[in-house]
């Protein structure tokens, strides 16, 4: 897990899941190496699975040690078209950690170069917001959500890594 740091405070604020590769020949991989290897497989559904499950098996392991940190999980906007993702998110809650206050997981959707691609997916992620804004109260989301929904609002700039390196 990778630290989110207020610049301001110097606090630790949350931390975000990032998944490395250890392969015997060639060491350790970041995503960006080996991330395009898998992207047209279902591995990379079945790894996506696997990160929720172990961030919210991890904040539940660290709220019970008294840290209360938000966990980010990085999506791709192809991973939420998929057609298990909104009960695969269900279920990392409902069985790792049914109680799980809502400020402890945020899901950030990957930058793409096509931002229309989000088009598709806009109703995935008001269902998934229902989910996860009501799994603590419902015993792990059930229901369908209702009709009007309100609309998400970025909460927090997130810079990535690749505006620092020339820095």
């Amino acid at each position: 897990y990778q630290p989110k740091v207020d610049c301001v405070t110097g606090k630790v604020i949350g931390v975000e899941a990032l998944v490395r590769w250890n392969e015997p020949i060639l060491g350790l991989l970041s995503p960006k190496e080996f991330l395009p290897l898998i992207e047209d497989d279902n591995m990379a559904f079945r790894m996506g699975r696997w990160v929720m499950q172990e961030a919210v098996r991890q904040a539940r392991r660290w709220h019970e040690m008294g840290i209360d940190l938000c966990i980010s999980i990085n999506v791709f906007p192809r991973h939420l078209e998929y057609p298990t993702f909104i009960e695969d998110m269900r279920n990392a809650v409902s069985v790792h950690w049914p109680q799980m206050p809502r400020d402890r997981l945020m899901l950030e959707i990957v930058e793409t170069s096509d931002l229309e691609e989000l088009d598709p997916i806009e109703a995935v992620i008001k269902d998934l917001v229902w989910v996860l804004c009501n799994s603590n109260r419902s015993g792990g989301g059930g229901g369908n959500p209702p009709r009007r929904r309100r609309w998400l609002r970025l909460r927090r700039p997130d810079i990535q890594q690749a505006l620092f390196l020339h820095v």
